[in-house]
């Protein structure tokens, strides 16, 4: 017996609680945890509840680029939704990124 989809308001904005029983999916790889928290974030005040995964694990590779490692997961019934808000933040993020960079495409030191 699955239980019931509890739900409740945000801001608004109806949100659904993730039932222990449901399948979540990967929505989105950060390339770390700043970005995945952005996302989570958009997703959040869009009524999505959404879980970062990996997120511990990127301490442990210390300086090395940690790929793959860190990801917003969502409950299936979201998933669509959350695709397209999470490559709306990931588009905007990148464009960000474009600007701060030297016209050889290599990042500016941040100060």
């Amino acid at each position: 017996m699955r239980a019931p989809r509890r739900q409740g308001m945000m801001r608004g904005r109806r949100i659904s609680s993730c039932n222990p029983e449901e399948h979540v999916k990967i929505v989105y790889r950060a390339e770390n945890i700043i970005d995945a928290h952005l996302v989570r974030n958009a997703l959040a005040q869009e009524g999505i509840v959404a879980f970062v995964s990996g997120e511990y694990l990127t301490g442990a590779l210390g300086e090395l680029p940690a790929l793959d490692l860190v990801a917003i997961m969502v409950a299936e019934h979201d998933v669509e939704r959350a695709v397209f808000i999470a490559r709306s933040v990931d588009a905007a993020l990148r464009e960000e990124r474009g600007r701060h960079a030297d016209p050889a495409g290599a990042p500016l030191p941040a100060f």
